[in-house]
């Protein structure tokens, strides 16, 4: 073999190893057969390619990609790859979820169950939902519980402090700062 040939096929094994490899650290397999779904946003909360894609918290993929939504010009949409073994009905929704760190990830949620010809396809579009902070560390069902628990907490103090009569702040600092 000439020595012009194998500089070539080093050249284009290099090459071919390089895409391979910066699409790998990107998160995407090159091979694989996912099916990508798109979802659309408002505001897409800081969330990048190659965040990470939950079911159950199960990751089964991952964003693709964010753009800006050409028909309208407002809001975005967010390409997102899912492992073709995972099946989802066509009533999925995907949430932006933050956590206390300000990491940001995408979980999937839906109701009921499909027959199997409902399935998410290749290329459909799903519903886009963002939730704070406080919608990630708390269920809307427990959400009314836990500002019930709040308010009679934050009820009970003042009460204890009003029926003793010495509600003085500066009292209560210079107290609390002797038991310090």
């Amino acid at each position: 073999m000439r020595r012009e040939t194998k500089i070539g096929l080093l050249t284009i094994v290099s090459i071919g190893t390089l895409i391979f490899g910066f699409k790998f650290l990107q998160g995407k397999n090159v091979f694989s057969n996912d099916i990508v779904v798109f979802a659309k946003y408002d505001n897409v909360s800081a969330i990048l390619p190659s965040n990470p894609v939950y079911l159950d918290g199960y990751q089964v993929g991952i964003v693709a990609d964010v753009k800006q939504n050409q028909e309208t010009l407002r809001g975005y949409v967010v390409s997102i790859n899912i492992s073709s073994e995972i099946k989802l009905p066509k009533n999925t929704i995907a949430v932006i979820k933050s956590d206390l760190t300000g990491g940001k990830s995408i979980s999937l949620e839906y109701v009921d169950n499909e027959t199997q010809s409902n399935f998410l396809q290749d290329g459909d579009e799903i519903e886009g939902r963002t939730d704070g902070v406080l919608g990630t560390l708390i269920q809307k069902d427990d959400l009314s519980d836990y500002l019930q628990i709040v308010k009679d907490s934050i009820l009970a103090i003042t009460e204890g402090a009003g029926a003793t009569g010495d509600f003085d702040l500066k009292k209560i600092m210079k107290s609390f700062e002797e038991t310090m």
